[in-house]
């Protein structure tokens, strides 16, 4: 998956929480696009900032998204289903459904 971090960022600026998108559009898949709004952004250090938030319309939901320049790790709750987006190396990044059902029970 192609990240533009022009829409989380000001297009030529460097990551920081003051700059950071009050709301995202996340395409995980082709039947999985929602909008993120976000509740609060944090400065991790320079050009990191973790982005949090939950998904518009969503009764249950969350997502966490941590930016470091040009790569983005994270995790996105939509009720029962789980997303993580994982940074595969050279800008390339992945989305991956977790399905919990295969976890063992506590």
């Amino acid at each position: 998956m192609e990240i533009d971090f022009g829409r989380v960022f000001p297009a030529g600026e460097r990551p920081s929480a003051a700059r950071a998108a009050d709301r995202l559009t996340l395409n995980l898949f082709p039947d999985a696009c929602v909008i993120a709004v976000r509740e609060r952004a944090t400065d991790l250090g320079p050009g990191k900032v973790q982005w949090e938030g939950r998904v518009s319309g969503a009764s249950l939901s969350s997502v966490t998204l941590i930016i470091d320049d040009t790569l983005m790790i994270g995790t996105v709750r939509i009720d029962r289903e789980v997303f993580q987006i994982r940074y595969l190396g050279e800008g390339v990044h992945a989305v991956v459904d977790i399905d919990q059902s295969a976890f063992p029970r506590d």
